[in-house]
């Protein structure tokens, strides 16, 4: 059985006067949501007028004075000598005899806490601290220390 047209529409009618009341309710809550005022941003207008913790560090880069100390062997070795940082960045790599002593420079990242050298088939691990670091040819074995791995 059909229902008359007029009980639909009142039907329709009550949803409209329930919902549309809600709906707007809905939308004045959104609206007014409070904003978050941020805090005013310093604007130096020189930079002289800039201020930085006094602990602060400009520098990025820092300078290390690498010391390879050679070791004694009868036999003339030359081989490749590299460093390179932990993410395995190359900043150094020459020839070297291995019975020579020698010193360079390099041009860390301040943030370089590790170096790790090679010299043929010799690969170690050093810790940078302070402006020096010294390396060598040893390699620790069962016996001792062993200049030829």
């Amino acid at each position: 059985m059909a229902q008359p047209l007029e009980h639909k529409q009142h039907k329709t009618n009550k949803m409209k006067k329930i919902f549309l009341p809600l709906a707007f309710f809905v939308i004045l809550l959104e609206s007014c949501k409070k904003e978050v005022a941020s805090p005013d941003p310093i604007d130096p207008t020189t930079p002289t007028e800039l201020k930085a913790n006094a602990s602060f560090k400009w520098q990025t880069t820092r300078n290390i004075t690498v010391t390879v100390t050679g070791t004694p062997v009868s036999a003339n070795i030359q081989r490749k000598f590299s460093v390179q940082l932990e993410d395995g960045s190359l900043v150094y790599a020459a020839n070297h005899n291995m019975k020579d002593n020698f010193e360079f420079t390099l041009s860390l990242p301040a943030h370089a806490t590790k170096l790790i050298y090679n010299y043929g088939s010799i690969s170690k691990e050093v810790a940078v601290s302070g402006n020096n670091v010294a390396m060598n040819y040893l390699v620790e074995t069962e016996n001792g220390y062993d200049p030829i791995n």
